[in-house]
């Protein structure tokens, strides 16, 4: 071998040395000293999770992995112009997790460890039913706690929106029946198993949720198991669904539904036992029609368009305006037939004389008496004739606007008992 070739050789086995030597005093010198005290929990964590694969399922493939599942109800809202529900809830899971398992007495009996939700596996719960799609995180970044056992408690905060078919008939007395459905979205069945959590009575979250315009009722939760033809092999998906029936808290519409209805029922009854061509009535009814209309144009403005039920209360103040403008239009009509002196109609006072009269609280009589006061003659003469359209009598303007005037009032009494009926089976459904 040349000189040269060996004092390469040399060269390069020296370099080799050197560096061998460094790495050695870098391992076992003082650069090897950690810069703070190393505790139970750090070696724990370490020997736990320097393998650990979160994405994998921490047990064999032909094993099922059992989440307890449980939610804590918090706080509820109901949009009822988009029929979105909105829950802040705590969400309550426990598994079992055969990766984390240990020997307390190794690490100074530490039997509990806090792991960040990045570090461990988790389900893959999704919200079956949500509004938001699946641009949504529902946990945050919620810490996990495992015991020694290997059992890990996750408890995170969360919310959720969904969609709910909302019936407003009985609108701001309204009761509605929501769900929210929970399950795995990859996972079936045979690989993650869902059940009711033992974590306490979902009643029992009632009592401490927040008072807000909506409360919960009734609360129930059920499991069930559904095929989806989408994946090609056969296995079930397990799900767990939370229904809520949610009531609103209307004393502050008191004021505001319930007190004007009455004075709608009073101001559309009243003008119908006032004279039936006074001006007083026509004044009344065009301040009810204002009255009301004005009422419609809030139920639009704050009632979503759309739905499968007319709330009661804008029937009952559309079927108001109605009224008033009938009542208007009748008197209108029986106004201008007694001051253009048209004969009463034969049929008509064969319909409100005598007893129909009588039923209606008006006298029959008073007819004849205003009729004898204008020719002068008695009930004998009249020879039985009891109203003004009698053919051989030259009517006067003031006997024809009191016949009129009779058929009006007693029209206007039938009219009063027909809207008494509708206003109170209105009142009925309203309290049913």
């Amino acid at each position: 071998m040349s000189s040269p070739s060996v004092a390469l050789l040399f060269l390069v086995q020296s370099f080799l040395a050197i560096t061998e030597a460094s790495y050695v005093e870098h391992e076992h010198g003082e650069f090897s000293k950690p810069l703070w005290n190393s505790t139970y929990t750090d070696q724990l964590k370490r020997d736990l999770l320097t393998t650990y694969d979160k994405f994998a399922r921490p047990t064999q493939h032909t094993n099922i992995t059992t989440v307890m599942m449980d939610i804590d109800l918090k706080h509820v809202h109901l949009d009822d112009s988009k029929f979105l529900l909105t829950v802040n809830a705590w969400l309550k899971m426990k598994w079992r997790d055969e990766k984390l398992q240990w020997n307390a007495s190794d690490y100074g009996g530490l039997k509990h460890l806090h792991l960040a939700d990045h570090e461990i596996w988790q389900p893959d719960l999704a919200l079956y039913n949500s509004a938001l799609g699946n641009n949504v995180d529902y946990f945050g970044n919620i810490h996990c706690i495992a015991q020694s056992d290997g059992e890990v408690l996750w408890v995170p905060p969360t919310q959720f929106v969904v969609f709910c078919d909302m019936d407003l008939f009985k609108w701001p007395f309204d009761r509605h029946v929501c769900s929210l459905k929970l399950g795995s979205w990859t996972y079936t069945g045979h690989q993650i198993d869902l059940q009711l959590g033992d974590f306490g009575e979902l009643e029992e979250s009632l009592k401490s949720m927040e008072v807000t315009e909506w409360k919960v009722v009734a609360a129930s939760r059920k499991r069930s198991m559904t095929y989806y033809s989408i994946f090609t092999f056969i296995a079930p998906f397990v799900d767990i669904e939370f229904t809520l029936t949610i009531e609103r808290r209307s004393p502050s519409y008191r004021a505001a539904v319930i007190i004007p209805t009455i004075c709608t029922i009073l101001l559309t009854l009243c003008p119908l036992w006032l004279p039936p061509f006074g001006k007083e009535r026509f004044m009344l009814s065009g301040i009810t029609a204002i009255f009301v209309s004005m009422f419609l144009i809030y139920f639009t403005v704050r009632l979503p368009l759309i739905g499968h039920y007319t709330p009661l209360v804008v029937l009952f103040f559309s079927s108001s305006l109605l009224f008033v403008c009938c009542s208007v239009v009748l008197a209108v009509a029986f106004y201008n037939l007694a001051l253009s002196r048209t004969q009463l109609p034969k049929i008509l006072l064969d319909c409100f004389r005598g007893r129909m009269f009588r039923i209606l609280m008006l006298p029959s009589i008073r007819l004849k008496s205003s009729y004898e006061e204008e020719i002068g003659t008695t009930g004998e003469e009249l020879r039985g004739y009891d109203s003004c359209n009698d053919d051989r009598t030259i009517l006067s303007r003031r006997c024809l606007q009191e016949g009129w005037g009779l058929i009006a009032t007693a029209l206007d009494r039938i009219l009063f008992i027909v809207y008494f009926i509708i206003y109170g089976s209105f009142l009925i459904n309203a309290l049913l």
